[in-house]
């Protein structure tokens, strides 16, 4: 990706420094997704109904108790400092993800080291990374633990642990342990189900009333989570809710929208399935994340931070791709319509239309995932053989 590695250290450091004088300084995070998780470990360390209103903040919690259980530790700092070291943590998190994404393309030595380094410098100014930072968002840790499993853990007996964990905090990352299956890794996909098993367990002990809670009345309450027509809600769902102008899809519309998203998931996890088997890993994984992506009934912008591995992939295999890719986030085009207080109830087709930016990215990277023949690192077999017993 660049020769010397000191030289692309230096460009990913400048890249770091230029973000915080140009964005951070001007126009400081509001960290608001932070302070939402340390009010949930507040109410959890308080002995308060976590799925209620929560003290000090305008926002509900979205995720399973197990999350809220890991945001106690939260509450001993005040947000003040706790803003900035999320930050800090985000920004350190930005080097596993371009790593291990790397790692899957083969990449090793110098090539790994310098790599690295100058996907930092270009992911820092994609947009879901900026808001994942400026939220204080957990996305990139997710990102890092499902990348684990698939890296430095895929020949251990840990594998799947990663993905599980993931899933008790946020559950959508549960299709990679579906991933996990169909490519016929069984003992890494129990793995995953003994992992989040466990996840729900520790939750049923320490918020028996919570959990009870989420699994039986809030886990479908998407209108916990935010308004669907938000620009912001970048699936087919929240696509076809600008477009039909309605919150709620009903009757012929709804079986349009049942029809598209079990389409792209038949075809989605075929095409990750068939990346797998020809050796192209990180293709499969791509393809995975982007079916939940885009079938999910809301997937922020700032969920999207898999444009990192996006851009290691475009890299070695598609330079339109890869230009769709910056263009699409380093412009913030998911932005540039109508937005807020209902304006996205009434957009004009033209608007409507460019108001899916990375639906269209999304969909690119699964016709590139199942278009292009594996140049990665082969898969080897006789680790997907010991992951099988």
């Amino acid at each position: 990706m660049v020769g010397h590695p000191g030289t692309a250290w230096s460009i990913a450091a400048v890249s770091v420094v230029c973000y915080l004088i140009f964005q951070v300084i001007p126009s400081p995070p509001t960290f608001h997704d932070m302070a939402v998780y340390r009010a949930e470990g507040m109410a959890m360390r308080q002995g308060l109904g976590l799925y209620g209103a929560l003290p000090g903040v305008h926002g509900l919690a979205t995720y399973p108790p197990f999350a809220a259980i890991l945001f106690v530790p939260t509450t001993v700092l005040p947000l003040s400092m706790l803003g900035p070291m999320s930050l800090a943590f985000n920004l350190a998190l930005l080097i596993p993800v371009a790593h291990l994404s790397l790692r899957l393309t083969g990449a090793s030595g110098h090539r790994l080291n310098a790599g690295t380094a100058m996907v930092i410098a270009a992911a820092l100014w994609c947009e879901p990374i900026q808001a994942t930072l400026g939220f204080g968002q957990i996305n990139l840790l997710l990102l890092t633990l499902i990348l684990a499993d698939f890296t430095v853990l895929r020949d251990t007996r840990w594998a799947g642990v990663g993905i599980g964990l993931a899933t008790g905090l946020k559950i959508t990352p549960a299709i990679f342990g579906i991933y996990l299956m169909i490519t016929g890794r069984r003992r890494a996909g129990l793995t995953t189900i003994a992992t989040t098993t466990a996840t729900l367990v520790v939750s049923a002990i320490v918020a028996t009333r919570d959990t009870w809670d989420f699994w039986t009345r809030y886990l479908f309450d998407d209108r916990r989570v935010g308004r669907p027509e938000n620009v912001s809600n970048q699936t087919i769902r929240g696509w076809l809710v600008r477009a039909f102008q309605t919150r709620e899809l009903q009757g012929w519309q709804l079986v349009l929208l049942a029809t598209i998203v079990l389409v792209l998931l038949v075809l989605g996890m075929s095409i990750a399935l068939r990346a797998q088997r020809r050796g192209d890993e990180l293709g499969g994984l791509l393809a995975t994340a982007c079916t939940a992506l885009l079938i999910s009934p809301i997937s922020w912008s700032h969920h999207w931070v898999w444009c990192a591995p996006i851009l290691v992939y475009a890299w070695h295999r598609s330079r339109l791709l890869l230009a769709v890719t910056l263009a699409l986030t380093w412009t913030g085009v998911v932005w540039v319509v109508p937005h807020g207080d209902r304006l996205e109830l009434a957009l004009t087709p033209l608007q409507v239309a460019v108001s899916g930016p990375y639906v269209v990215w999304g969909v690119a990277t699964l016709a590139m995932t199942g278009r292009h023949p594996g140049r990665a690192r082969r898969v080897d077999r006789s680790s997907t053989v010991a992951n099988q017993k």
